[in-house]
């Protein structure tokens, strides 16, 4: 029927389906398709019609059908695969279009057509080796020298890139790990090509390399001495050639080609300078490179990455050490080169080079006095220019123009960090000095930038002692002094005000400080031009708000007492309280001025919490809970105008979360409208920690006007899900537009999805939640759209998919434990300073109450957040000691989590299921040796039901045991830890249950424990039975832990019960208002929370405590 298409005739026939499917009238276009048939029978592009409409009114199975019978002829024309692959797209079944196209291709081996939709359908996919070969066929079939067969060739290029690129990873062309070999070793291979990374390399430099000659010379042309590149050699093409170079270590190769008439392709002499600056650096030429980056900086003075890479080149080794994620450093140890392929090859021999240096031990950097006294000249020389020039001269005095005011901070820091790893105490107590005396004299331009503290925040993290003390003090009088230097400083609202009294009063210390805003806002000098009105208003409150921030980012003021922390706070909300009418023309979605004044608030209120006293344990819960509600109710008053305000928003959802009210914390991150990736970044370690031991509420439908918990769990897998089946789409189409820079870089963005802790960490708890149709008929209430209906990860089948995938995310084949595989894509440095990251699981709530347990008892205040670890960019992968304990910690609760779902989901029915679980289950179990062991709370319970389920299903294969087996007494230690952790709980929850609300620990802590059991008590009465007559000790021991967990969980559950029965939902709600004094005392004084009149406390509380009760209700 291939001659028919085209013909006049037979397109009027097909016209009527065309606008059927259009109308969207399924039906109708199927009885059309069925009478066209009757005239052309047999049809291959009618019937993929058909099927389509079919499939669209609900017959799938017929529709599927007729694609695989046309697959079996072959189809005859890429029309008609094109035509089939709607069907396959709407069924989910994106592998059915490689299928199509590949019978296709066998039928018409010499259609470019059918052979392009081939190479992009294995594009789909990621298989790089397929695509390299139809690409080469395609190349054969374009004419010689023609932009096609360029086209063609680069691709092929890009395919033998790729394939190295997962060779030295370790991985195959789907990114899945390799079972053999290390990520450093040339000799890795790809798992379908077959050959080596170097041998892949040197093919696809030799085909290159062949490109670039055939393009010929560039043509000069263009103003300013560029140049033109001839056709067929493009600026992407150009930086893949050189990626190719520059991955096998070739960075001299690399500086030819640039020098050479290529380097014409290059548009922007900027970008020729950095790619130039680069190829040096990989070549071991650093002075060479330092002058290439001083020239960057000469010409855009901004350009803060050019001046880091400059002192990365003239002190090496001072770069941060603790920046270690994959992709983000370059070979100096400093920041990642800006020009370049992101994720490519040269990225993957800086890492390995970095990675041979550490493993060889290399020596500490040392101060060399000659290239400290040519960066001084370098800072000099540059910043003359810069005053020299007018315009730069202004931009500089207004703040707009940044980087210069911090040239010298840097290069301070980076002669610190060399002098303290020289262990030089003398030096870095002077560079401390100076360093401090920098950051007052950038402070002093910049204070009146939303982004001053954040710039700042590097050079405070290592200063502390009487030199903070000072510098904070300076910042106040520096703010003081500019508000009144600035014209109209005497109008309205200038900054004196009631907070601005603390800012021009310096020596009161007591009456400053609380923690900073983890937003990095937007530089320069903010409102424009300085005159008057508003904008002047605003600049004079940012320099208070900045004064402020900067001496919160230094953990200062050392408050003496609880009540001075709180005396801050009130200064504090009293300044944001005068000046709120700023923000009244803004939309509510607006970031207010001057908000973070409550965020630092909160955090004093916080630091009062660690300075209440109390010898026994529920005094000083009650005095802590007392602090949380306090800073409760003044998020809440200030979020009823900035209804939107990250920084407010997220200490709210801290807050609630901590108060186990799970349903409250969601509210305030759907407030946020946390949705697509930040899902993977967010959600993953803001909420799923707290919905891990929260599961039978997660589970329940929720009533009418509560939000729906499960949606966040969801909202992790679906984004994930979606981002597998897009992906390749996304890297198709940088194939055909000739983007090759971009081609490694979505390859790297699609395996860090692939292989993200929160998506494993989801995929677990979405395993463990019953169908929503379960749910739904649990409470009578129909089921409505679900997640189910439309991703595979809501199907039974897609489930153990999930699962699976996890699993190989943490465990190679024949290679045990494969942690690195695992990508930590967590925002951490959206947390203040009070809520540091914590467990993955639902122990991370009650770590949180007993460090802070701990702090109060030692009257210890939580550290300034320029000192905290995950402050830094990207700190979930940095290299630093504390943020790789929380990945080691997080990698144990997931192997025990994991490990549990697989054995709650795992069929137990004969001796042949036994051997299958007892295959997923070992790896996880005996995985990191004593790492294993040193996780606590839920995942220490799943983990030891773990290993006494793998201990019984090896001694029910073996011989029979003398009642002494590994098996007995796992399964014995297993009950014991039942018991336990019963009895904790239990105390817990009755310490506690007459406060007004109930520490999240015991609350977190006995939901987590009754669900656990449940599960236990289920899983070894399925043990009991499979081990039967044949072994009755063990089926007795089985029966044991069963007894253990249920017995735990029904004493969990009765002491839940009383503390629900302790007092009513009213009596609660009085006990904590009188707690935080709601209804005050005569001559109190005004309330924090007063800053809004509207704000009804009462209501708040209320809510609070029926949240608390809600979960607690669930668990009876």
């Amino acid at each position: 029927m291939l001659l028919l298409h085209g013909d006049e005739n037979y397109e009027r026939k097909l016209r009527p389906i065309y606008d059927a499917l259009d109308a969207r009238s399924w039906k109708q276009a199927a009885k059309l398709a069925e009478a066209v048939l009757k005239k052309y029978k047999g049809d291959q592009l009618v019937r993929a019609l058909k099927a389509y409409a079919l499939h669209r009114s609900g017959k799938p199975e017929e529709a599927l059908q007729l694609m695989r019978d046309i697959v079996a002829e072959g189809p005859e024309a890429e029309r008609v695969v094109m035509t089939m692959s709607y069907t396959y797209k709407a069924a989910g079944q994106p592998e059915g279009i490689t299928q199509a196209y590949a019978a296709a291709a066998e039928k018409l081996p010499r259609d470019p057509e059918v052979l392009t939709g081939l190479f992009r359908s294995y594009v789909r996919e990621f298989n790089f080796v397929r695509q390299q070969q139809v690409a080469m066929k395609l190349s054969k079939l374009a004419p010689a020298g023609s932009p096609e067969a360029a086209n063609c060739a680069w691709w092929i290029v890009c395919s033998l890139a790729l394939q190295a690129r997962a060779a030295l990873l370790a991985q195959d062309d789907r990114g899945a790990p390799l079972a053999t070999g290390g990520s450093g070793s040339s000799g890795n291979r790809a798992a379908a090509g077959g050959l080596g990374s170097e041998k892949l390399l040197q093919l696809a430099e030799t085909m290159a390399a062949r490109q670039v000659a055939a393009a010929g010379p560039a043509k000069p042309g263009g103003s300013g001495g560029s140049g033109k590149a001839a056709p067929g050699l493009s600026y992407e093409a150009l930086l893949l050639y050189l990626d190719i170079l520059q991955g096998q270590g070739k960075a001299a190769a690399a500086l030819e080609v640039l020098e050479g008439p290529a380097g014409a392709a290059v548009p922007l002499a900027a970008d020729r300078l950095q790619l130039r600056a680069a190829a040096l650096v990989r070549a071991g030429d650093l002075p060479a490179a330092a002058s290439c980056y001083r020239e960057a900086v000469a010409s855009c003075p901004d350009d803060w990455l050019s001046w880091q890479l400059y002192l990365d080149c003239m002190l090496p080794g001072s770069g941060d050490g603790s920046g270690g994620a994959p992709g983000t450093t370059g070979s100096t140890g400093g920041s990642r080169f800006p020009v370049g392929v992101v994720g490519g090859l040269a990225d993957s021999w800086d890492r390995r080079q970095a990675a041979n240096a550490g493993a060889a031990g290399a020596p500490n950097a040392l101060l060399d006095a000659a290239s400290v006294a040519a960066v001084e000249e370098t800072i000099g020389q540059l910043s003359t220019a810069v005053s020299a020039n007018d315009g730069l001269a202004s931009q500089l005095a207004a703040g707009t123009l940044r980087s210069p005011h911090l040239w010298r901070c840097e290069a301070l820091l980076r002669r610190h960090r060399l002098a303290a790893g020289a262990s030089d105490g003398t030096a870095s107590a002077a560079l401390r000095a100076e360093l401090a005396a920098a950051v007052g004299d950038a402070f002093a331009r910049l204070c009146g930038n939303f982004s001053c503290v954040a710039d700042l925040r590097p050079y405070l993290a290592v200063l502390e002692g009487p030199v903070a003390q000072q510098l904070a003090a300076q910042a106040h009088e520096l703010a003081v002094q500019a508000n009144g230097a600035e014209p109209g400083a005497g109008a309205a609202g200038g900054g004196s005000s009631k907070g601005a009294s603390s800012g021009s009063d310096p020596g009161s210390a007591a009456e400053r400080g609380g923690e900073g805003s983890n937003g990095t806002a937007n530089g320069g000098g903010g409102e424009a031009g300085g005159r008057g009105g508003v904008s002047a208003q605003v600049r004079r409150l940012q320099r208070l708000v900045n004064a402020h921030q900067l001496e919160a980012e230094l953990g200062l003021p050392a408050y003496a007492s609880p009540a001075e922390a709180e005396a801050h706070a009130a200064t504090l909300l009293a300044l944001y309280s005068a000046h709120v009418h700023l923000s009244a023309g803004l939309d509510e979605k607006e970031r207010g001025h001057g908000e973070e004044l409550v965020a630092l608030a909160v955090g004093a209120l916080l630091r009062a919490a660690a300075l209440e006293g109390g010898q026994a344990l529920r005094e000083r819960q009650e005095r802590r809970v007392a602090r949380m509600l306090q800073a409760l109710l003044v998020l809440e008053a200030a979020q009823r105008r900035r209804k939107v305000s990250a920084p407010l928003r997220l200490a709210a959802a801290a807050l609630y979360s901590l108060l186990a009210a799970p349903g409250l914390a969601a509210a305030q991150l759907a407030a946020l409208d946390i949705k697509s990736i930040l899902h993977d970044s967010m959600t993953g370690h803001w909420l799923l920690p707290l919905l891990s031991g929260l599961l039978p509420v997660v589970a329940a439908a929720p009533a009418e006007g509560e939000p729906d918990l499960r949606k966040w769990i969801e909202g992790c897998c679906s984004l994930h899900e979606l981002h597998q089946q897009e992906a390749g789409e996304t890297l198709g189409t940088a194939l055909q537009h000739g983007t090759y820079s971009k081609v490694a870089e979505f390859v790297d963005f699609k395996e860090r999805l692939q292989h993200s802790h929160a998506r494993a960490l989801a995929s677990v708890l979405q395993s463990q939640l019953p169908s929503r149709s379960a749910a739904a008929a649990g409470s009578g209430q129909p089921a409505g759209a679900a997640l189910q209906s439309l991703f595979p990860s809501g199907t039974a089948q897609g489930l153990r998919q999930a699962l699976q995938h996890a699993r190989a995310l943490l465990v190679v084949p024949g290679a045990g434990c494969a942690g690195p595989t695992l990508r930590f894509n967590e925002h951490l440095s959206t947390r203040p300073s009070w809520y540091p990251p914590g467990s993955a699981s639902s122990a991370a709530v009650a770590d949180w109450w007993r460090q802070a347990d701990a702090a109060q008892q030692a009257q210890e205040l939580p550290p300034g957040y320029a000192r905290c670890w995950w402050a830094a960019t990207l700190a979930a992968e940095s290299g630093s000691l504390a943020a790789a304990t929380w990945r080691s910690r997080c990698l144990g609760e997931l192997r025990a989590r994991l490990g549990w779902a697989l054995t709650v989901a795992a069929p137990l029915d004969s001796a042949a299921d036994a051997a299958v679980l007892a295959e997923q289950l070992r790896p996880l179990a005996t995985a990191g040796g004593d790492k294993a062991a040193a996780v606590d709370g839920s995942a220490a319970l799943q983990a030891a039901a773990c290993r006494a389920v793998l201990a019984l299903l090896h001694q029910l294969a073996g011989a029979v045991g003398d009642g002494t087996t590994p098996g007995l007494q796992a399964a014995t230690d297993l009950a014991l830890i039942c018991s336990e952790a019963g009895s904790r709980s239990v105390a817990e929850l009755a310490a506690a249950q007459t406060l007004p609300l109930l520490p999240g620990s015991a609350i977190t802590t006995a939901a987590a424990l009754v669900s656990d059991c449940a599960s236990v008590s289920a899983v070894f009465q399925r043990l009991k039975k499979l081990a039967g007559k044949g072994r009755p000790e063990l089926a007795a021991s089985a029966g044991e832990a069963a007894r253990a967990a249920d017995a735990s969980a029904a004493e969990v559950k009765a002491a839940v019960a009383a503390a629900l029965g302790a007092c009513d939902h009213q009596q609660r709600v009085e006990a904590a208002a009188q707690l935080v004094q709601l209804d005050g005392e005569d001559g109190a004084g005004p309330r924090l929370w007063d800053l809004e009149p509207s704000l009804e406390a009462r209501s708040v509380l209320a809510a609070l405590v029926s949240a608390q009760g809600a979960v607690l209700a669930s668990l009876e």
